[in-house]
């Protein structure tokens, strides 16, 4: 797994009178949208909330002091997504065999640990966060 700060980037720079050859040159898109509804199908509003799995609940009281008298008028709910990093140890047991005539028979390692002690996604995370400083808040390494 290779870390996606690392790819080189390719920038192609136009000048003025390319972009406009271009612009000229690419056929005009047939608007098949009604006039009055400017949205792409598929783009209005739906509760996106209600399809995550909510593992914790904290109920958070107001911080003053609630009046003698109050009613209680529910709750106001604000969702927050984390990502939550923790460890998994594997241990890979290779099986062995020995066959009639002696020769040992063990199981293989996945192609992706390539014979290392530490996962893909360690070592993709620790590349992002030493090689790409300063973009720790967007690691797109942890795929």
């Amino acid at each position: 797994m290779k870390c996606p700060c690392l790819k080189a980037r390719k920038n192609v720079l136009y000048s003025n009178q390319e972009h406009w050859i271009k612009k000229q040159k690419r056929p005009e898109k047939k608007d098949t949208r009604a006039a009055t509804d400017n949205k792409r199908p598929g783009s209005e509003k739906r509760a996106k909330n209600a399809e995550l799995t909510i593992h914790q609940d904290q109920v958070i009281q107001p911080a003053e002091a609630i009046p003698p008298g109050s009613r209680f008028k529910g709750y106001r709910d604000f969702v927050v997504q984390e990502l939550v990093i923790s460890t998994q140890n594997t241990r890979y047991r290779l099986a062995r065999w020995e066959t009639p005539l002696g020769q040992l028979l063990t199981g293989q390692l996945p192609d992706q640990l390539s014979g290392r002690h530490y996962g893909p996604h360690l070592i993709s995370y620790i590349t992002c966060s030493t090689v790409c400083p300063g973009q720790e808040k967007s690691l797109p390494c942890l795929n």
